[in-house]
């Protein structure tokens, strides 16, 4: 394209006014550079209608006609306009056009219903079913939920069959056979190995399939309908559906509100609270505007515990081979109904005292293979801490010219306290505050190896201009895990009980007249 005289005229004042910028001739270079012809072997790129298509430069002729061998058949008639690219770089670009002037016909295969019968309905049967859409309305939900519990009603009776068969070969009622059989085995675990039929995360953690209103339960999103609300999935009541309205997805009430998809994300945790319940149909509407900070954080600790309490039921029910459910049903849910505390803290005091927890009164459906088990699993993930935990803080500063290295010969004076029983552990909190810790049989003992680190520590910053040492925090227990904070608190409710039970107890006055 020629350029008109006035362009032409402004481009050569500016570049008179700057003799440095020479952008323009760079650009007029650029522009001026011809594309080269297309060579024998080349690939190119052809554009014909809506397909596209790669293939090899055959021959080019001087009056512009080229043969092209395409890579594979291209629907295109003689007359059609094509796109020439050709590759650069990494990707292709546009070089020109042409037009098709001749080329090889090839037949197309026949239209699948002129095919026989019998292919034909060879073909429909490896077709794969379409895949399932998502829920859009409630009533979707409903019915693919009746579905859903139709199958495993299904499974349950073929669960309930082969269990009688087993215990028909010579197993008393009631019993479990501690051995799985290997194809128990391999069932258990193509399926799962939470039971038969159903994964771990599709077990109900507690009693009541649904939760009651008003409760505080933790939630999956699934899926995010605008103007609709968010689909979740009860964490706690094996993966049930449902639904948190849009006008319960925020505690903005007045004025312009977000979109839901800017609340929350697929795949996240909501705590959300019960709004209603319709056990019929098997519906729950939570809100998740209407849980305060507070019910959040022990939503979120209660569900921490029943995760440990579900772990430890599902790896039982896969080793014998039973329901986790029926493991629920004789060990977890009597548990909870009669002491009245999450069976968190129960399996944690029966850790250390198994009598006071399984035993006929709490547990008398527990079956002394399922015991074993069962308390196999509970020493191995709740036993009681070996050692104390002994922490101190401190700040170590040097202002003179030993600097970082006054500071780190310091704390390595503080760290040669240490014993190879019980050696002296050292983080950086934030400079310049630094924690050192110890595991110790006694705290009295992890006590004075602190003190005597920080004692050495500080002889060491005073022998260098400007350093110093200050305790924070003086040596002193870190504080119980959750373990024996949930242990210590059912042995003591359990202790007020027999107190209160032997001050009940009357004894018996004689009659007189």
């Amino acid at each position: 394209a020629a350029a008109s005289p006035a362009t032409a005229r402004a481009a050569a004042a500016r570049a008179a006014a700057d003799p440095h910028d020479g952008g323009a001739e760079r650009q007029g270079r650029t522009r001026s550079r011809k594309t080269p012809k297309l060579c024998v072997g080349e690939r190119v790129l052809l554009s014909a209608n809506a397909a596209s298509c790669a293939g090899t430069v055959g021959w080019v002729h001087a009056d512009g006609r080229t043969a092209i061998t395409l890579d594979r058949p291209m629907c295109a008639s003689v007359g059609d306009a094509v796109a020439l690219s050709r590759r650069v770089g990494a990707r292709w670009r546009l070089v020109g056009k042409g037009v098709v002037l001749e080329g090889e016909e090839v037949a197309p295969l026949p239209p699948l219903l002129d095919c026989e019968a019998g292919e034909l309905s060879a073909t429909a049967a490896c077709t794969p079913p379409p895949p399932r859409a998502a829920p859009s309305t409630l009533a979707e939900v409903v019915a693919r939920r009746t579905a859903t519990g139709a199958d495993a009603a299904r499974v349950e009776a073929t669960a309930r069959d082969d269990r009688a068969a087993r215990q028909g070969g010579g197993m008393a009622a009631g019993e479990v056979r501690p051995e799985k059989a290997p194809a128990a085995e391999a069932l258990s675990s193509e399926r799962g190995g939470a039971g038969f039929g159903l994964r771990p995360m599709d077990v109900r953690m507690y009693e009541a399939a649904l939760p009651a209103v008003g409760d505080v339960v933790v939630a999956q999103v699934e899926r995010i309908a605008e103007g609709e609300g968010i689909w979740v999935k009860l964490l706690e009541y094996g993966m049930a559906d449902a639904l948190v309205l849009s006008s319960e997805a925020t505690r903005v009430r007045k004025g312009r509100r977000a979109c839901i998809s800017k609340l929350t994300r697929v795949g996240k945790w909501e705590v959300c609270a019960v709004l209603r319940v319709d056990r019929a149909l098997g519906c729950v509407d939570l809100s998740k505007a209407r849980v305060s900070a507070e019910a959040e954080e022990q939503a979120r600790e209660a569900y921490s515990r029943s995760k440990q309490v579900h772990a430890i039921v599902c790896h039982v029910a896969s080793v014998l081979s039973v329901d986790a459910e029926e493991v629920y049903a004789r060990t977890a849910w009597p548990l909870h109904s009669q002491l009245g505390v999450h069976p968190y803290e129960a399996f944690c005091l029966a850790s250390v005292a198994p009598e006071r927890i399984f035993n006929e009164q709490l547990t008398p459906r527990l079956p002394p293979p399922m015991r074993a088990a069962l308390l196999e699993q509970i020493r191995k993930r709740l036993a009681p801490r070996a050692s104390t935990r002994v922490r101190a803080h401190v700040q170590v500063r040097c202002h003179g010219r030993g600097g970082v290295d006054a500071i780190k010969a310091a704390l390595a004076k503080g760290l040669e306290c240490g014993t190879r029983e019980t050696p002296i552990e050292l983080r950086l909190v934030a400079p310049p505050l630094f924690a050192l810790s110890c595991s110790c049989a006694e705290a009295a003992k992890g006590v004075a190896l602190l003190n005597q680190a920080i004692g050495a520590v500080a002889h060491e910053m005073a022998r260098h201009p400007g350093g110093a040492l200050a305790v924070k925090e003086v040596a002193a227990e870190v504080h119980a895990s959750d373990t024996d904070i949930g242990r210590a608190r059912l042995a003591a409710l359990l202790e007020q009980e027999a107190e209160l039970d032997e001050s009940c107890v009357l004894e018996p006055t004689s009659l007189t007249d």
